[in-house]
């Protein structure tokens, strides 16, 4: 398998400032962040810098409240770093990232001599991701914000050593940087691209991208200004479920044009959030201080809700995991099969040539050996019938030899082929039947809650 393919995002400083307020709620998911700050930033807030990143913090978990999405970001340590804020901030992206060749060919880590200390204060206060803030400055060439696109093009599979490391980003404070941007920066870390408008594709999923409405609205991961001058942003994901302005936040995952980034990011932020182990909670990455909630109330029914949603996503990754091994022990099938069949088709035929040589041996023996009262030149005559076919039935026979040796020598490749198939197909319907199994299951869980609220 090739190197993972990775690709950098940025957010333009074109969007409009917003304040969104925060509510908090109970989450069945929560992603440890890492927060890095430079000099400007404590010179810009002083004494108010943790309370400056927890008000970014808390507009993102909105963010992701507003989404309907059972997500938590909770930071776990913010620390200042000797780094510059003058250079751009790609730049400052690839000094906080391995270098990533390196990475995945020798399985070193190369990153900027400021950001040596990343790996062990990630490790030490088990942050899933990391995060550079810095002030906006004019040198930042309009770009608010930068990250690493997750598991670009995997059909949200996050397993891969780079995926963590790239959960990076970079991200401007004030100016014109609105403090949503992080949520932005962040949805490119969970896979998402843009739009249709700006990208060629989704990111992990085909259909893993912001959307939009012309001169009406656009979701977080779009530009607004795309969509034309009078487009207001919508401060949520695109989910085809939730109602932006009069119109659906995003395009169901079967039709044309489809944009679902919740849909992504149910698949990839439990991934993220065990990248790396927990030390807020005792080593878990779901949950927090608050004591669980009574058995039968309805935020405890909420709370298997979501977790039965989770893992009915989780079980639909491990469908489209099965789909595609399928697909791929199809094709060798299909051609040890045609192979298979070729020499078994040759083999049959050589066994029919046989026979028929044989039946004119049989026939021409009997009128040989009936012939005795003929003349000699007739019954040399007929001898000569009988060896001439003879010789016909003997090549054929060799033909048989031949065809059934090509044809056991393909048997074995065939037979390991067709098992591979059969138990690829079993290990499909397997996982299909457990989504179907699973989706009573959440639809169970629906139901109870939405029971328990009435």
């Amino acid at each position: 398998m090739g190197k993972p393919m990775t690709k950098l995002a940025r957010l333009c400083s074109c969007a409009a400032a917003a304040t969104i307020a925060f509510s908090s709620s109970a989450f069945a998911t929560t992603i440890d962040v890492l927060v890095l700050y430079t000099d400007g930033v404590t010179a810009r807030y002083g004494a108010g810098v943790e309370s400056r990143i927890n008000q970014v913090v808390n507009v993102t978990n909105q963010v992701y409240s507003d989404s309907d999405l059972n997500l938590q970001l909770r930071l776990v340590h913010s620390q200042h770093i000797n780094y510059t804020d003058n250079n751009h901030p790609q730049t400052a992206l690839e000094e906080l990232t391995c270098d990533l060749t390196r990475f995945q060919s020798h399985n070193e880590c190369n990153r900027g001599s400021a950001f040596n200390a990343v790996d062990n204060l990630r490790d030490q206060h088990g942050a899933d991701m990391v995060i550079l803030m810095r002030p906006y400055l004019a040198a930042h060439d309009g770009v608010c914000g930068i990250a690493w696109i997750g598991g670009n093009g995997t059909d949200g599979d996050f397993s891969n050593k780079v995926w963590r490391e790239t959960a990076m980003s970079v991200v401007g404070l004030d100016g014109p940087c609105a403090d949503w941007v992080t949520s932005h920066e962040l949805g490119h870390n969970m896979g998402l691209t843009h739009s249709s408008l700006q990208d060629a594709r989704g990111g992990t999923y085909t259909w893993a991208w912001g959307h939009g409405k012309a001169n009406d609205f656009a979701t977080i991961m779009g530009y607004a200004w795309v969509f034309g001058n009078s487009t207001r942003k919508a401060y949520n994901f695109s989910n085809p479920d939730l109602d932006c302005y009069g119109s659906p936040c995003g395009i169901p995952k079967n039709q044309s044009g489809a944009a679902d980034a919740v849909a992504a990011i149910e698949v990839t932020a439990p991934q993220i959030a065990a990248y790396t182990a927990s030390t807020s909670d005792g080593g878990s990455d779901n949950g927090g201080d608050t004591p669980p909630p009574p058995a039968g109330s309805p935020e405890q029914l909420k709370q298997i809700f979501i977790q039965e949603k989770e893992t009915l996503a989780a079980l639909k990754l491990v469908k489209d995991q099965k789909k595609q091994e399928l697909l791929a022990a199809k094709t060798p099938y299909k051609e040890a099969h045609l192979v298979y069949k070729t020499a078994l088709k040759a083999y049959q035929s050589a066994l029919n040539q046989q026979q028929k040589f044989l039946d004119k041996v049989n026939v021409a023996t009997a009128q040989y050996n009936a012939s005795s009262g003929e003349s000699l030149s007739y019954q040399q005559k007929l001898l000569a019938k009988v060896q001439k076919h003879t010789d016909s039935y003997n090549a054929a026979t060799q033909l048989v030899n031949d065809t059934a040796q090509q044809l056991n020598a393909v048997t074995p490749a065939y037979q390991a082929a067709l098992n591979a198939y059969n138990a690829a197909v079993t290990a499909f319907n397997t996982a299909k039947d457990a989504v179907v199994a699973q989706k009573a299951v959440v639809e169970e869980a629906k139901q109870n809650y939405i029971n328990a609220k009435a």
